[in-house]
């Protein structure tokens, strides 16, 4: 098996954990806050932008999803191989 086969299948591995594990396993009304804040303390950085907040349960599914569809678009493909 090739280099990139194993890449491919290494991928797909991940998507599917990430779908089962992270995605399939958590609470539907779950919430993920992701917030940006200037680290900039001595100037007092001017510009603050708000909390991202995203469901969790689709969020982790989607990045699943697409981690899968990645992997199998490199086993089908194959770049850099012949």
């Amino acid at each position: 098996m090739g280099r990139t086969r194993v890449i491919g299948v290494i991928i797909v591995v991940i998507g599917l954990f990430s779908l089962i594990a992270l995605g399939l396993n958590t609470s539907s009304r779950a919430h993920s806050a992701l917030t940006f804040s200037p680290v900039d303390i001595l100037t007092n950085a001017p510009w603050h932008l708000g909390t991202l907040t995203l469901l969790t349960f689709w969020t982790n599914v989607i990045l699943g999803l697409i981690m899968i569809g990645v992997g199998l678009e490199v086993l089908w493909r194959q770049p850099g191989v012949g």
